[in-house]
Formats: C-alpha cells, structure tokens, sequence
C-alpha cells in the first residue's frame, strides 16, 4: 500500500500514512489532530521507480511516447 507524507501547518510535525489510493476519507494529524496539512512530495515519487532513468528504460519509454504523440514538444521528449 503507497505511504503518503505530509507536514502538519498547525504544529510543523511531519508524519507518513499508508493508505489505498482509493480511499479518500479526511486526514488529520497525528500529533494534534488538525486538519490543517501539506503533502510533501519527495523526489523519489517525483522521479519514479529506481530503474526510471536507465538508457535503455528511457529509450524504450520514450520512443512510444512519440509515436504516440507526435504533436509533444521536442523539449519535452528526452529522446531528442
């Protein structure tokens, strides 16, 4: 199950939560309970797997996405 990170606005402590992508039910923090929180996004979900990145897992990736998207911006595509 994907843990998700946030930081609490109210008391600054940040805390993890596994839960279902699905499930959308309210979050509050685990030290004061407030409601009042921000996700942090960290790098590695930013970037992907730890193989994203790879000559061959790039190459492989990209040369679909443009096919399949001709119209995308060559400074988009890092097969370019």
């Amino acid at each position: 199950m994907p843990e998700y990170e946030y930081r609490c606005r109210q008391c600054d402590k940040a805390f993890v939560i596994e839960r279902s992508m699905n499930d959308i039910s309210p979050v509050n923090c685990s030290h004061c309970n407030s409601d009042n929180l921000a996700r942090v996004w960290n790098a590695t979900f930013l970037s992907g797997s730890a193989k994203s990145g790879t000559k061959s897992d790039t190459t492989s990736q990209s040369g679909t996405a443009c096919a399949a998207n001709p119209a995308k911006p060559k400074s988009c595509c890092p097969c370019s």
